[in-house]
């Protein structure tokens, strides 16, 4: 693993660049801005972490552009820098002819007037399985930390951390789910975001189009407590055409990640 060729530009947790799972970081495509002149108070800020299904993992959702172009942005956890947010996200996995949901997700957001602006700052690996996000693994740990560190850098810190994460999670069992996801969760509060909340998704579905994981979902269902964890959508609702697939289960097609995304927007407005 090798830190981002960009460099980092703050003076916080530095996080890598897997060589396995590598985030897609180019700008080609992109606009370039920068977050000065908004407004902190009207800007919703979201640490995305997890794995495939919140990442560029769409094949057929490249080509939506948000209504609100000029009020959606990305920021790299990387090295810091800002395009105007479209498919595909900057900092989390997946290939340049890939989608991620987030993109219609910020520009939902802002449509439904929860926000003004929507700042996406991802951080999702494809593949990953939760003990992958815990210190005793050292792949991922630090990255929700790192990018709450640079998006409070850059005069934005977060909203909300949240979480998509479950279906490389079959055999786990749900003391061992809920454990390490108290880990996660505990980098960020006791690493100066004790009242940031995380919205955890129940998404555990397996590539066969069907099966699910009861244990990561109770996990997540008992974790919810309407303070410090907040109940995010249940993605595992979509199902079957036109939502996954064809081709690329257990991801999303096109119109799911439109429905992923008001979910999203559903569970923002009632817990934030």
């Amino acid at each position: 693993m090798t830190y981002c060729s960009g460099g980092n530009r703050d003076p916080f947790t530095q996080i890598y660049l897997s060589t396995s799972e590598p985030a897609y970081i180019s700008q080609a495509g992109k606009t370039p801005t920068s977050l000065l002149g908004l407004n902190p108070a009207t800007t919703g800020v979201f640490i995305a972490a997890g794995q495939s299904i919140i990442a560029n993992s769409t094949t057929d959702g490249s080509d939506y552009m948000p209504v609100n172009a000029n009020n959606v942005f990305n920021v790299n956890p990387y090295d810091g820098s800002c395009t105007l947010l479209t498919n595909p996200v900057i900092g989390t996995s997946g290939l340049s002819t890939y989608a991620s949901y987030q993109t219609p997700l910020a520009d939902f957001l802002v449509t439904a007037g929860v926000y003004e602006n929507v700042v996406m700052c991802p951080v999702a690996i494809a593949g990953s399985a939760l003990h992958n996000w815990i210190p005793s693994d050292n792949l991922y740990y630090n990255y929700p930390i790192a990018a709450a560190q640079r998006m409070t850098w850059l005069g934005f810190p977060p909203t909300a951390f949240l979480w998509d994460q479950g279906t490389s999670d079959l055999t786990t069992s749900q003391s061992i789910y809920t454990s390490e996801m108290n880990t996660v969760m505990g980098l960020t509060q006791n690493g100066g975001y004790p009242t940031t909340p995380w919205i955890l998704a129940l998404s555990t579905l397996q590539s066969d189009g069907v099966t699910i994981v009861p244990a990561v979902r109770a996990a997540i269902e008992a974790l919810w407590n309407g303070t410090t964890v907040l109940q995010g959508p249940d993605l595992d609702s979509l199902l079957g055409l036109p939502y996954r697939g064809p081709g690329n289960l257990p991801h999303f097609a096109g119109p799911g990640c439109i429905a992923a995304a008001n979910l999203w927007v559903t569970q923002i407005k009632a817990v934030l």
